[in-house]
């Protein structure tokens, strides 16, 4: 009977660890990173990282800038293919690059936060990241 109930409580507490790993396995890993070249022929590049263990697929994107970082209100930053229809992959430990032409380069001021909202296929939520100040 003891037996039993030490094999039943082992195999509850396995279960559950291995549930739980696969919970964390499968979970959204993402980075984002601008890189800004202040070169007038270079494009200024926003890096994707999918760093999950799954494909993603992006529908949508958008970058929003806070002027200040006790204002609400975010604009909406312009950069060149908003409406164009794009479904975007990203197989895991890959990246994807957004370049930024020269006629929609920005240049970010002390204080302002730039944002990135993407629309990933399969979350119910969109993810939204603060790309610009990094805070590591």
């Amino acid at each position: 009977m003891v037996n039993e109930i030490t094999i039943a409580g082992y195999a509850a507490v396995l279960s559950t660890f291995l549930a739980v790993r696969e919970w964390y396995k499968a979970r959204l890993l993402f980075d984002v990173s601008l890189f800004q070249t202040g070169e007038p022929d270079s494009d200024d590049i926003i890096v994707l990282y999918n760093g999950s263990s799954r494909n993603l697929i992006i529908s949508y994107y958008e970058l929003y800038l806070r002027l200040n970082k006790n204002s609400d209100t975010l604009r909406s930053m312009e950069i060149g293919n908003t409406g164009d229809f794009m479904l975007i992959k990203i197989p895991p430990s890959g990246t994807f690059e957004i370049s930024i032409t020269d006629q929609y380069k920005f240049k970010l001021r002390e204080g302002q936060e730039l944002f990135i909202n993407l629309n990933i296929m399969g979350v119910k939520k969109p993810y939204k990241q603060l790309i610009y100040p990094r805070n590591i």
